[in-house]
């Protein structure tokens, strides 16, 4: 082989060797781009930004529209963000929480414990609050026995507003000294709110003390939850009327009737007290006439 053949070969040699490289660059380039592509979309997402509306409406009471925000954020695949899902659904959990939706509040403490490391959590808060959740829907299911154990326990814990759940199991299971003494934990930790007063009430008519009763539910008129407002009005009539003030029971009667004119119980007190205060003179079995009229 000559010199010059030789020279050529080594060119041509050369030259693929510079044009595989230049593919080979190039190939590369256009992976970096599209990983950086990609990474971006996967890295920078809106999922924070939902995240923190979510909390801005769970600050705010609306947990309908701050669980909305939370499933919006965890519809972002964004990578490396366990710990940010974690945060997301924790907050998730707390609004089903708020919303009395132990199934939902379980199945995400559920998920939490299945979907994500033990690193991004602690397992017994967990583990606690699935083992506080089941009880909560044994508790909605009626099963009061199987659940007050694990609800007394969460409130002397610190989770004082479960203490209305305490109240309701004993008031269900007839023992009436414990439902007042978790009632009594819910006002000094929570406050009074109409559904306490309106219960507070019926035990002291129970144990005919109506003086207390009309006390509560005059505390219970009186605050700007009105959720059991029509019950309150209704304990009222009760109170005066067991107390032998019909005139009074009567009037309030009659604005009751005005105001919820389909409530059968409100009739129905209504016509009884009109007899107490309207009474029928006319004798039921007048044999001899003394209705008649003399000048007849």
């Amino acid at each position: 082989m000559s010199k010059i053949d030789s020279r050529l070969r080594r060119i041509r040699r050369t030259k693929a060797y510079r044009k595989a490289m230049i593919v080979i660059n190039i190939c590369f380039i256009i992976i970096i781009g599209l990983v950086a592509f990609y990474g971006c979309l996967f890295t920078f997402t809106k999922k924070r930004e939902y995240r923190d509306k979510g909390v801005e409406y769970y600050n705010q009471q609306n947990y309908e529209e701050a669980i909305k925000c939370f499933e919006k954020a965890l519809d972002y695949d964004q990578w490396f963000s366990d710990k940010l899902n974690v945060d997301i659904e924790l907050h998730r959990a707390e609004s089903y929480l708020k919303l009395d939706d132990f199934y939902s509040a379980n199945q995400v403490y559920r998920d939490i414990y299945n979907k994500y490391s033990n690193t991004y959590y602690n397992a017994l808060d967990i583990d606690y609050m699935i083992k506080l959740t089941d009880a909560l829907i044994l508790f909605s299911e009626g099963d009061y026995v199987s659940s007050v154990d694990t609800i007394n326990k969460a409130v002397s814990d610190g989770y004082s507003e479960l203490a209305i759940y305490s109240a309701i199991c004993y008031e269900h299971l007839c023992d009436y000294e414990n439902m007042r003494v978790y009632y009594d934990v819910y006002i000094e930790k929570i406050g009074l709110n109409s559904y306490v007063a309106y219960k507070y009430a019926q035990y002291y008519i129970l144990n005919n003390d109506y003086n207390n009763a009309l006390s509560y539910v005059e505390q219970g008129i009186a605050l700007t939850d009105t959720s059991y407002l029509k019950d309150l009005m209704y304990l009222k009539i009760v109170c005066y009327m067991e107390q032998g003030s019909y005139d009074t029971a009567f009037s309030l009667a009659e604005s009751f009737v005005a105001s919820y004119p389909n409530d059968t119980k409100g009739e129905d007190i209504y016509e009884l007290l009109y007899t107490r205060v309207y009474p029928n003179t006319t004798p039921i079995n007048d044999k001899f006439d003394l209705t008649e009229d003399p000048n007849d």
